[in-house]
């Protein structure tokens, strides 16, 4: 329950944040050029911009997948990402990771689909990439 509302909260403040701020989208084509691809689309973001790419991808009517952990603290920001449509692969590095990655395997099968990932993880270092998206993605 604490939680639940904790999550409306989160929501309105980022809600509020996001549309009150001005986002310069960079290579927007190429995203663009990608959907309209017979391929499947995923985005790998570095952790910290996480959800302004989710936040910009759901706004924009995509159907996006996001991964997201499946840690208590996780689910505050996972009730507030199903609010705003954004359909969820639950798994990490640490806990249900194989399942994860086979549903994102299986996602990406279907060319419509479109995956947001954290490519550097929650732990680091920040904004260094690491091994995993490119071999899910091949």
């Amino acid at each position: 329950m604490k939680n639940s509302i904790l999550s409306y909260f989160v929501q309105i403040i980022l809600n509020f944040v996001f549309k009150t701020s001005k986002f310069n989208v960079h290579g927007e084509q190429y995203l663009k050029d990608s959907i309209a691809s017979d391929c499947p689309t995923m985005v790998c973001v570095w952790h910290s911009r996480f959800l302004y790419s989710v936040y910009f991808l759901q706004d924009n009517n995509y159907d996006i997948w996001a991964l997201s952990s499946t840690h208590k603290d996780s689910e505050i920001l996972a009730k507030a990402l199903i609010r705003w449509k954004v359909n969820l692969i639950r798994g990490s590095s640490t806990r249900g990771w194989k399942n994860a990655i086979i549903e994102m395997k299986k996602k990406l099968e279907d060319s419509n689909t479109i995956i947001a990932i954290t490519n550097d993880g929650p732990k680091g270092p920040p904004k260094i990439a690491k091994p995993g998206s490119v071999k899910i993605s091949n």
